[in-house]
């Protein structure tokens, strides 16, 4: 990361098209973002009756949608090592 970094900013300013020249860097950001989502879950709101799973959801339900519960699943990052909660 050190060797894209000091490339990257060799150069002198940096603009987007730049962004593409930084692989690991990319990656690592990436990854921080999957440990530490700055929303970790989204409120919503059914807009009809449905249901899932099992469960019946009926129009106008609050639902809450914990969008971050899969970034620690290890089918869907197996080669992370996921921590198991």
């Amino acid at each position: 990361m050190q060797r894209e970094a000091d490339a990257l900013f060799a150069a002198g300013t940096i603009g987007p098209e730049d962004l593409r020249r930084i692989p690991a860097i990319d990656g690592a950001i990436m990854e921080a973002m999957r440990l530490y989502p700055i929303a970790v879950a989204q409120m919503r709101t059914a807009t009809r009756d449905f249901e899932f799973l099992g469960h019946r959801i009926r129009e106008g339900e609050l639902l809450f949608v914990a969008t971050s519960v899969p970034h620690f699943m290890a089918e869907y990052f197996p080669n992370t090592g996921c921590l198991r909660h």
